[in-house]
């Protein structure tokens, strides 16, 4: 009871202070994993500095490396013209061609919709051009300037199970002047049982920390909801 106690004050407290907005790791960072890019009834942009000290570089946009390298002006010919989900083109049955404002990429809106890999304004109609699309790969590496992609609080746990891996993997191969004995057969069972539990901890600590981000998300989110939508909204959001 004494060790459950302490889990749940650690968890309660420390940890979730420790998943701060404020956290430069990407993982922790409750407004970045609210934020998709593109859409703006979830737009909460990080404005924060980076815990490391390194400084934030904004992405060049696509027209503006346009300018810079070509010296004219952009046109459509500097994006793909091709969906990268369907490989079709702009056709009147699809739509027009989404470009994606960092890089040349070319969606159509419904393929990526339907694909559930990409967010769109949801104010921006279909059929309208708009310069505020971003793809996955830009969208990651924009955070990524925010954002460092390793947290030392958290890779100590990871640095436990490894050396406690090591050490199980040392111990079995030194079992071959004991293989034939009975005592050879019980250290056998135990270091594999070690590894067992040792794979099941890792995967508890991955869900866990998967659960701690998710839940911290879902708080900022219902207050989202209670100050943006209307009552209609919230019911249909739930009930999706």
């Amino acid at each position: 009871m004494r060790r459950i106690d302490e889990q749940e004050r650690f968890h309660s407290g420390q940890f979730i202070a420790h998943q701060s907005e404020g956290s430069s790791t990407a993982a922790h960072c409750r407004r970045h994993n609210l934020s998709p890019l593109s859409d703006s009834r979830y737009t909460c942009p990080c404005d924060h500095p980076r815990a490391d000290g390194q400084p934030v570089t904004e992405i060049e946009t696509r027209d503006d490396y346009i300018r810079r390298v070509y010296k004219r002006e952009p046109k459509n010919s500097d994006w793909v013209d091709k969906c990268s989900i369907c490989s079709d083109k702009e056709s009147q049955k699809k739509g027009i061609l989404w470009c994606c404002k960092y890089c040349a990429v070319s969606v159509h809106r419904g393929c990526a919709v339907s694909n559930n890999r990409d967010d769109f304004d949801c104010h921006a109609e279909e059929g309208v051009e708009s310069n505020d699309w971003v793809c996955v790969d830009c969208a990651e590496a924009c955070a990524s300037t925010r954002h460092d992609s390793t947290c030392l609080d958290c890779e100590e746990l990871g640095f436990v199970t490894t050396d406690v891996e090591c050490l199980i993997k040392s111990a079995a191969s030194q079992l071959a002047s004991l293989e034939e004995t009975h005592e050879g057969a019980e250290t056998e069972e135990k270091l594999d049982w070690a590894a067992a539990a040792l794979k099941d901890v890792v995967n508890r600590l991955r869900k866990f920390r998967a659960h701690k981000v998710s839940e911290g998300n879902q708080d900022e989110f219902k207050k989202w909801v209670l100050d943006n939508l209307k009552k209609g909204q919230v019911a249909k959001l739930t009930d999706w």
